[in-house]
């Protein structure tokens, strides 16, 4: 995985046997970027919010 700029910095500031680094490092995030995604679908298309009744 290519480290962006934020995920750099936030390497830097934790440290590197933090807990989350050590998560992080455990899970496969672009795997589960499609299942994210899908769950998050309604919001990116109808700009979040609230159901109205």
């Amino acid at each position: 995985m290519q480290m962006s700029f934020g995920t750099l910095e936030l390497a830097q500031r934790l440290k590197r046997d933090s807990v989350l680094m050590k998560i992080d490092a455990l899970i496969e995030w672009e795997k589960l970027r499609p299942q994210l995604t899908n769950l998050y679908k309604r919001e990116l298309s109808h700009g979040g919010g609230q159901e109205p009744f």
